[in-house]
């Protein structure tokens, strides 16, 4: 057909009738597969909300899942008790109700009713006290119920957790995204990759139901139009996994996604100049650290920690790195948590010092290696770079091994025995407003497979963690809390860096999008595309 319409055609005209022909065509084809897409149950575009971030989700099942932007996507298949007000107070939320024993150590729950799952079944006590023993049983974030020692389910609509002694943080506790409520039948009794199915998936009561999983690319979800908080307005939201930023911006620019992660200041400001994008900076709760192996390897020795922390110029990443944007951590603790104190934070920066005690301490040649995964926390790489030049300064040779966020989650796992690891860059955070909550896994139950990766052991802290979760005075557990900070500083068990800001990009049209201080998406029943 195509040598008839070019027959008496010859040279330059042939070239041009070729160019339009095939241009032709590709319109064309375009078009047809956008029919098809559309004939073949694919919800239209409109209905679609596709998130790209910078995490991969290793599983949809959050008492397995590692990543807090992994986790908020998550949650969106199952729901949590309560959630906080932007003064950190709690919501109630999947619980409708709560009530104190007179003696505080003992709190009551009331399962809000007929709240129907994903799975056909309705939301029981059983349902809750299941999905909260299972948090404590596997979570790496299980050290946030650490205080609890029974729960039950006493009758069809409420759950009691008792405690040996009170913890007023509780029920702000109970907010963690990763403490997330599931069908129990939809789980119990089944494998992680049933679960992760699409003919035996896991189900909750969240407003969006797993469709299709695969790790490392994307995580299909469908519009769960029973779910008790309202009806969400998209019919589809699709999770897209890339860690690398650029790529996530390019999607983003070229409209092949909707809404993305863990941006940088410099790109925010640009993109902010952009009428058909916008950026969202929801205030942070994490705080960026690098994790040391205190029980072998080159930093095994405390006063070599310390050294190195003198050599690390934190000013400077956050004014050059961040542009400001960022803020120096001085504690273990977020800044504005209960029992807060930057007190003991000596590590201004001072290569000399540095140096000189490396001498004094007899150490030459120091070589360590540090564990990373790209695209997780937002310039990162750049973070460790300027380290490494810092280090450079005093003689000092840091190696940074990037890894994909799969293997680096397996690679901090490990028990002392089997761990090469001697440093790692991560993140962690202060989920009730407490400094209990950002400072507990360093007690020495929760070595790995516990977040206590820097195999870090201190008896007197282990005490004043043991008592300060069973102390009525608050003056003296923000006391308690206070002299744990000042043991961290002092035995670094990581190097705490700064609070990373929260920032995300989205289409311009984009609404209803709500973004917690954990970067973790909220229930995405409210977003929609303004008409």
């Amino acid at each position: 057909m195509l040598g008839r319409m070019l027959k008496g055609v010859s040279g330059r005209s042939a070239g041009k009738t070729i160019a339009v022909l095939f241009a032709l065509i590709l319109i064309l084809s375009s078009l047809a597969v956008a029919g098809c897409a559309k004939k073949g149950g694919e919800p239209a575009r409109k209905d679609t909300l596709i998130i790209a971030l910078g995490t991969n989700i290793s599983t949809p099942d959050n008492h397995y899942a590692t990543g807090l932007p992994a986790i908020g996507a998550n949650s969106e298949i199952g729901d949590v008790l309560f959630r906080l007000d932007a003064n950190g107070n709690p919501i109630p939320w999947l619980a409708k109700s709560y009530e104190w024993s007179a003696d505080k150590k003992t709190l009551t729950l009331t399962i809000r009713d007929n709240v129907k799952m994903q799975d056909g079944k309705t939301m029981t006590s059983e349902d809750v006290r299941y999905s909260l023993d299972r948090f404590v049983k596997y979570s790496i974030g299980k050290a946030a119920l650490s205080m609890v020692t029974e729960i039950k389910a006493p009758d069809a609509t409420h759950v009691t957790l008792t405690m040996k002694a009170p913890f007023d943080p509780l029920v702000r506790t109970l907010a963690y995204t990763t403490i997330t409520i599931y069908s129990k039948a939809s789980i119990d009794g089944k494998s992680k990759e049933e679960i992760a199915s699409k003919n035996s998936p896991i189900a909750g009561p969240g407003p969006y139901k797993l469709v299709e999983f695969d790790p490392g690319d994307k995580m299909v979800l469908d519009a769960f139009p029973n779910y008790w908080a309202g009806k969400p307005q998209f019919k589809r939201v699709i999770f897209r996994m890339m860690p690398e930023m650029s790529s996530r911006i390019m999607a983003l620019e070229s409209g092949d996604v909707d809404l993305i992660d863990a941006i940088s200041p410099q790109e925010a400001d640009r993109l902010a100049k952009n009428s058909k994008l916008q950026v969202l900076n929801p205030p942070a709760a994490g705080i960026v650290r690098v994790y040391l192996n205190t029980q072998k390897g080159p930093l095994a020795d405390k006063k070599v920690r310390q050294a190195l922390y003198y050599a690390i110029d934190r000013e400077s990443i956050v004014k050059n790195i961040f542009l400001g944007k960022a803020e120096v951590a001085h504690s273990f603790a977020p800044s504005g948590t209960f029992g807060y104190t930057g007190d003991y934070d000596v590590y201004k920066y001072d290569p000399e010092k540095a140096k000189q005690m490396l001498k004094d301490a007899g150490v030459t040649n120091l070589k360590f290696t540090v564990l990373h995964s790209p695209g997780r926390y937002i310039l990162s790489q750049e973070v460790l770079e300027a380290m490494k030049a810092d280090f450079a300064k005093i003689g000092v040779d840091m190696t940074i091994q990037n890894m994909e966020w799969g293997a680096f989650s397996a690679a901090i796992k490990l028990p002392l025995k089997d761990t090469k690891m001697e440093a790692t860059l991560n993140w962690w955070r202060s989920v009730n407003g407490d400094a209990d909550n950002a400072i507990a896994d360093y007690a020495s139950k929760y070595w790995p497979p516990g977040n206590n990766t820097p195999f870090f052991k201190n008896d007197q802290y282990d005490k004043l963690f043991d008592q300060e979760q069973s102390e009525v005075d608050t003056a003296k557990r923000g006391a308690e809390l206070k002299e744990m900070q000042k043991i961290l500083m002092d035995e670094v068990p990581a190097w705490v860096l700064y609070r990373q800001p929260n920032l995300w990009a989205a289409r311009s049209d984009l609404q209803g999008v709500e973004i917690s201080a954990l970067s973790c998406l909220q229930p995405l029943y409210k977003a929609s595309l303004k008409k």
